[in-house]
């Protein structure tokens, strides 16, 4: 072999290596770019109306917002009737969550009634509801609603009158409670539509409304997933608690 066929083959080879390495880089730039772009946090953008970012943290927030766009903020799902004692353990279980969460007082808990009673049960897109109730002379009623599975009390109402609490006192315990005091935009909803005893709050980073009525009367207290738009409707209505409670 000659020497310029060496040399011939050698600067083919060379030309040859100078192709291969024009045709890799791109690929090797794609890939550098996609290995950039996968290790990126992505963002994802605010779409008006939807839960902030720190809503959708924090788990009752964002089970009562999933709730709302489900079905409705209200459980309307037909009530089924129980066995009342089955029910009556299971509203103590509820009420005693709020007394252990310091919510309720202990006297404040609801003294199941003697006699006949009357049980319902249901649920509906990760909420539950049970009620006891007795008709007679000394009716006596208690409801609770709460997130599924073994969740946090999110509606609770009872016909015994409130021991000593003061409604504001409550709400600040049940919002601890429900977990969610890292929403620092709260702001009272429609102030002059509760009677003496009442109180409610409404955050727009949440977009959960939280309420409490303390009385003779007895005890009720909620959380609901509102929007703003209905925020603003209910809060010019009054009193919203019916509202949100279903």
């Amino acid at each position: 072999m000659t020497k310029r066929t060496v040399l011939r083959r050698l600067c083919a080879a060379v030309v040859a290596c100078a192709c291969a390495a024009c045709l890799a880089l791109p690929c090797a730039a794609s890939a550098a770019a996609d290995a950039r772009l996968l290790s990126a946090a992505a963002v994802r953008p605010e779409v008006p109306g939807a839960l902030s970012s720190r809503g959708r943290a924090l788990d009752t927030a964002y089970a009562l917002y999933r709730k709302r766009q489900l079905s409705g903020a209200a459980v309307t799902a037909a009530q089924q009737p129980a066995e009342a004692g089955e029910t009556a353990v299971l509203l103590c279980e509820k009420a005693q969550a709020l007394v252990d969460a310091g919510v309720l007082d202990a006297q404040t808990a609801p003294a199941l009634p003697d006699g006949a009673l009357w049980a319902t049960q249901c649920a509906q897109d990760g909420l539950a509801e049970a009620a006891l109730m007795q008709c007679g002379q000394a009716a006596a009623l208690v409801s609770a609603q709460w997130l599924e599975p073994g969740g946090p009390v999110t509606a609770f109402a009872t016909s015994t009158p409130a021991h000593s609490e003061e409604a504001d006192e409550m709400l600040r315990a049940y919002r601890t409670y429900l977990g969610l005091d890292a929403l620092d935009d709260w702001q009272p909803v429609a102030p002059d539509g509760f009677s003496d005893g009442g109180a409610a709050l409404w955050s727009a980073e949440g977009q959960v409304y939280v309420y409490c009525t303390a009385g003779p009367d007895g005890v009720r207290l909620g959380a609901a997933s509102l929007s703003p738009q209905e925020a603003a409707q209910y809060g010019a209505a009054g009193n919203i608690s019916e509202k949100a409670a279903g």
